[in-house]
């Protein structure tokens, strides 16, 4: 009898330890099935945030390309005043040397046909420069 009610005890350890295991199981299960929907909602914010990146890495791209051509307009418009500023030079150098040669009393040498046009055509071009400059900045707003 003894033996019968080793067995039978036995047998109700087991069956709650079985019980115990399947309740354990499923709390292991709902508890994966949690983690998984939290990664699966993890990875679509992280596409979502990974294509933000890229939209304003786009945006931030072509902002930096319309800087560019206004750079270029402003090193244009720089090019432009070393070069005119060089042909102040040359005439207060012509000047100068003209002045030195009527001191002299020698015939000065002609260096330009006619400095009024030459001064008009240069801020004629430097209007044109600086409206270039005008419009890609303004293109760029």
């Amino acid at each position: 009898m003894i033996i019968e009610i080793s067995v039978a005890i036995a047998a109700v350890a087991f069956l709650l330890l079985v019980v115990y295991l399947i309740l354990l199981i499923k709390a292991v299960k709902n508890t994966l099935s949690q983690v998984d929907a939290s990664l699966a909602d993890m990875r679509q914010h992280a596409n979502e945030i990974g294509q933000e990146a890229k939209k304003a890495a786009f945006d931030f791209n072509y902002k930096l390309q319309s800087f560019n051509s206004i750079f270029q307009s402003i090193s244009n418009v720089g090019e432009f005043l070393k070069q005119k500023s060089k042909g102040i030079q040359l005439d207060a150098e012509a000047a100068a040397f003209k002045n030195e040669a009527l001191k002299a009393e020698k015939p000065a040498k002609n260096f330009y046909v006619n400095p009024v046009l030459d001064q008009l055509a240069n801020i004629f071009e430097l209007v044109g420069q600086s409206f270039r400059l005008w419009q890609n900045v303004h293109k760029r707003r």
